[in-house]
């Protein structure tokens, strides 16, 4: 009679055996000359992939913003953070976006923040934008889709925001359609890559 733990022994090695000569085999098969390799998945050699990765990158970096526009359902056309507003935008590699930009002039409290009227400090609030989230470019419908996950704008806040993408060297136009409470209106954003 064999004790347990030698049956245990035995049966492991039982099954063992075949698996390392299966192993064997197949390295030696694999050694051999004309023995075909097993085959990866190739990359998507479409030209729309290209294009995507092509615009991904042309996108991805640091820039600068020109102008930033918006125009009213009405029809006007005005410059929320003035004529000259100071801003940039980061588009990194893995997915994520930041935004800031300024009014120029820069608002601020003639008395200090303690002594701020409600007016000023709606004025300071309304000259400034910032938001971050993610981002991937959407070629069948040319756009750049950014997942706002928090602004200090609040009817920004978990929004998914769409901009038609439009590039002249190293200038980017963006240019989107935002809802805010029924009020539709367009914007643009001019921006110098910088980085």
């Amino acid at each position: 009679m064999i004790p347990a733990h030698r049956k245990c022994l035995l049966l492991i090695v039982l099954l063992l055996l075949p698996m390392s000569r299966w192993e064997s085999a197949r390295a030696q098969s694999a050694s051999q000359p004309g023995t075909p390799k097993p085959k990866s998945i190739p990359s998507d050699p479409s030209p729309t992939a290209a294009m995507n990765t092509s615009i991904s990158n042309q996108l991805t970096g640091t820039w600068r913003l020109v102008a930033y526009q918006e125009k009213l359902s009405n029809g006007d056309t005005v410059n929320p953070y003035g004529d000259t507003p100071q801003g940039i935008a980061i588009f990194e590699p893995g997915g994520y976006v930041s935004v800031q930009l300024m009014k120029i002039p820069r608002v601020s409290f003639p008395a200090g923040y303690d002594r701020a009227t409600a007016e000023q400090v709606k004025a300071v609030h309304e000259a400034y934008l910032a938001y971050y989230g993610t981002w991937a470019v959407d070629e069948g419908h040319s756009v750049v889709v950014e997942n706002i996950r928090a602004s200090n704008q609040p009817f920004l806040n978990n929004q998914i925001t769409t901009q038609r993408y439009d590039f002249d060297g190293k200038r980017l136009s963006l240019r989107t359609v935002l809802d805010n409470h029924g009020d539709e209106h367009s914007i643009l954003f001019v921006w110098d890559k910088i980085h």
